[in-house]
């Protein structure tokens, strides 16, 4: 009842509009344009297909490799945070119409005619005016001599230069800390080097845009675990990195066992050695995979320009085959894999492991007599292991003589051997006291001695059990450059071992001999590192014992006095013995683990003024890291050299003096022991009385040289017998002898020499005060 009355009571009333049915139509959005459709074509040249088509290559591979698993998750970013509300939104601009019209000018009859102007166009000599304008003449009377003086000083002086710029960069502080950190540019690591750590890491050239680097990896297992598991005989490989693919290596170089040690030939970079782990050598030749590329570049070459369809269904022909050289698949991407091109006989290589690779330096080459003759190429390279020996190794074995190896090659054909490579000079490294022969753990051989020209035919080998030996591998009849020691063995016909010193407690994991000065060695092991002059018994320099071990070294390539230097927590650190000897300038941690290698990329001849130096540092994780050094490590003062080599000759004097010092300090300690004896005897010894207020030390140095003249004059030749050390440009430190008694002549270092002193005692003194100082 209730709801028909309220009907009829509508019907009677009506219904009134209160404007609710215009916003429902301005919501429904009938005012709109519809858009026209837009047809797009591409056209593709039928030569395109069938180039994609020839360079297809069909790698059979499981559907679930390239399948990727993708589950529904809750994102908490697309939850709504605010209450919907129904509202429309228009992007449509608004129509507007507009006109525009540009001013009206009336147009005028109007007329332009010019005359040509004629000018003769060739030179006319002029005539001198006859007077000059007086003030004309003081004006250019007063400018010319300062416009002149200013030209001058324009063109000697460069104006556009800030003088504070290249003062700073002159006379900078050695060991700044200004961008003292590494920058990190790349690290690398490949399925196969997983859990096996990095020993060998080697740059291929100096180039800016050649950065090429090959890797060597070993499993962490030692020859004794090896024999107890009875481990299989695998085949070792090394890998070559270029830096513009950091996902995949460039090539994988096999090898009959695992490679520890690995270089680039520094005259041809396609030319590869390593040793392994057995005692052989291998050489692979990087050339061969460039022949199969051109092999499929000229293949596609002669089917591109193909456009007929019946040519595209043709099977093209497959190139010819590549002896030692295979193609592997690392996902998409297609690596050349290299086989040995020479193996050396495992009955003459070394009877360990290789544990170190060394190209002779400066264009050198061994005879078959043991002669150093100059050749234009790098092509021999000396090895050494722990069974004792040092071997010199020729990339050309064509090149033996047939009488001495005629046996070994007629063995070689009836193996089926294409060549036979074997050492061409073997040195034993036999101890000097016959108990036994030098692990060598590291070897460094020199080149030609600078001033002189001559071969010094001198090679340094650092032990596994922690010694340093200077070696020579002279013929008997060679004259060879002579240098005085402090510790030479005496001389006897066919030695190789000339002096032998204790460096480290543990194995020499370095033997690097210094880019500038000829005879400075570095070493490192245990706890520390230490500087070595060729000779001496004892370092030079040693650096203060660390929390870890030391694990590797590296003289920098173009700061005099920087050692870079690894160790078994993972940390990298920089040594400026010019600023401090005591603490690292810089110290990185690059990981948790052992640093291994450190390479240093080649300095090109000429270098730009924004150079960077690059370092390649290989760890126990089989990881190598690409870094950056700061410039402060890469460019150092115009005076560095002078003065780390100063620095150098007086820390050989001060070891000299120390050693005269420890044994005339016995002496001293025997003659005491006389006097005492004689005292109790009842002798006649008796000491001078002191008076009140008299200094007697000048006295008594003066009595105990009246005693034993011979013992100075032992320190003064020993000190004589320093020469100055090699700098490799001829330069020294002057030396001057003054006669001061008919006796003896003393020899004054430096600014010790004073033409005041009375008495040889008092010159004595000084000398050792200053050289203990």
């Amino acid at each position: 009842m209730a709801a028909s009355a309220a009907a009829a009571s509508l019907k009677k009333k009506g219904w009134r509009s209160l404007g609710s049915e215009k916003e429902i139509s301005d919501e429904n959005g009938w005012d709109y344009k519809p858009r026209a459709q837009t047809t797009v074509q591409f056209d593709a040249k039928r030569e395109l297909f069938i180039k994609r088509r020839s360079q297809q290559n069909f790698i059979t591979k499981e559907a679930s490799e390239d399948s990727r698993d993708v589950r529904g998750t809750t994102n908490p970013l697309y939850d709504t945070f605010r209450q919907e509300v129904h509202i429309g939104v228009q992007a449509v601009k608004t129509l507007e119409s507009a006109s525009t019209q540009t001013p009206f000018y009336r147009k005028v009859h109007v007329c332009v005619q010019a005359q040509p102007h004629i000018v003769d166009a060739r030179i006319q000599p002029g005539k001198e005016p006859e007077t000059m304008d007086p003030k004309m003449k003081t004006f250019v009377d007063r400018v010319i001599p300062r416009m002149l003086h200013h030209l001058l000083q324009s063109s000697s002086v460069p104006v556009f230069e800030d003088d504070y710029l290249s003062l700073t960069e002159e006379d900078q502080f050695v060991g700044s800390r200004d961008d003292n950190f590494l920058q990190e540019k790349g690290n690398f690591l490949h399925a196969t080097c997983k859990g096996r750590h990095v020993t060998c890491v080697d740059w291929r050239g100096s180039k800016a845009r050649d950065d090429v680097i090959c890797v060597t990896t070993i499993a962490p297992v030692s020859l004794v675990e090896r024999v107890e598991l009875q481990k299989e005989v695998e085949t070792g490989i090394a890998l070559v990195w270029d830096f513009i693919d950091p996902m995949h290596p460039r090539f994988i170089l096999e090898a009959p066992h695992e490679v520890v040690v690995i270089k680039f030939n520094p005259s041809r970079p396609n030319i590869v050695v390593g040793g392994c782990t057995n005692g052989q050598v291998v050489m692979w030749d990087l050339n061969r995979s460039k022949n199969v590329n051109s092999q499929t570049k000229s293949l596609k070459q002669r089917l591109a320009p193909s456009h007929n369809e019946a040519e595209v269904k043709e099977v093209p022909p497959m190139p010819e085959p590549v002896k030692g050289h295979s193609v592997d698949a690392d996902g998409d991407v297609l690596i050349s894999r290299l086989q040995p091109v020479m193996v050396s006989r495992v009955e003459h290589s070394h009877k360990r492991s290789v544990h170190d690779l060394c190209w002779l330096p400066d264009n050198t080459e061994l005879a078959f007599d043991g002669k150093v003759a100059s050749c234009s190429e790098h092509n021999q390279f000396a090895t050494v292991s722990d069974d004792g020996a040092v071997c010199i190794w020729d990339l050309r074995p064509e090149h033996l003589p047939d009488n001495k190896l005629r046996k070994l090659k007629s063995q070689a054909k009836a193996a089926g051997e294409d060549k036979l490579w074997v050492p061409m000079h073997k040195y034993g490294l036999q101890r000097p006291d016959g108990s036994g022969d030098v692990l060598g753990f590291r070897v460094n051989v020199e080149g030609r001695d600078k001033p002189t020209g001559l071969p010094t035919y001198t090679f340094c080998v650092g032990s596994s059990d922690g010694e340093f030996a200077v070696c020579s591998y002279a013929p008997k009849d060679e004259k060879v450059v002579a240098s005085p020691t402090f510790n030479a063995l005496p001389g006897e016909a066919g030695k190789v071992i000339r002096s032998l010193a204790t460096a480290h407690a543990g194995p020499t994991y370095a033997v690097e001999r210094h880019p500038f000065i000829a005879d400075v060695y570095l070493t490192c092991g245990d706890w520390g590192f230490k500087v070595w002059r060729t000779g001496l018994e004892t370092p030079i320099i040693a650096s203060p014992y660390m929390e870890h071990q030391i694990t590797c070294a590296r003289w920098s390539t173009t700061r005099a006095s920087v050692v870079v230097v690894g160790t078994a927590d993972g940390k990298v650190q920089a040594w400026d013995l010019l600023d401090r000897s005591h603490e690292p300038v810089l110290v990185h941690q690059l990981i948790q683990d052992a640093v291994t290698c450190i390479a240093f990329k080649p300095i090109p001849e000429k270098r730009s003024p924004n150079h960077v130096q690059y370092i390649a540092i290989g760890t126990r994780l089989g990881t190598f890291h690409w870094y950056g050094l700061p410039k402060v490590f890469s460019k150092g003062s115009s005076n560095e050299l002078r003065n780390f080599r100063s620095l150098l000759e007086r820390e050989v004097r001060r070891v000299a003096y120390f050693q005269w010092r420890w044994v005339e300090r016995e002496r001293e300690l025997d003659r005491n022991v006389h006097k005492d004896v004689m005292a109790a005897a009842g002798g006649i010894i008796k000491p001078k009385d002191n008076n009140a207020g008299y200094d007697d030390s000048e006295d008594k140095e003066e009595l105990e040289f009246m005693m034993d003249p011979e013992v100075d004059q032992e320190f003064l030749d020993k000190v004589a017998a320093l020469l100055p050390i090699s700098s490799g440009d001829g330069l020294s430190v002057n030396v001057s002898w003054i006669a001061t008694s008919t006796r003896t002549s003393w020899l004054l270092l430096g600014a010790l020499s004073n033409p005041r002193t009375p008495t040889p005692a008092t010159m004595i003194r000084r000398i050792r005060r200053s050289l203990s100082s």
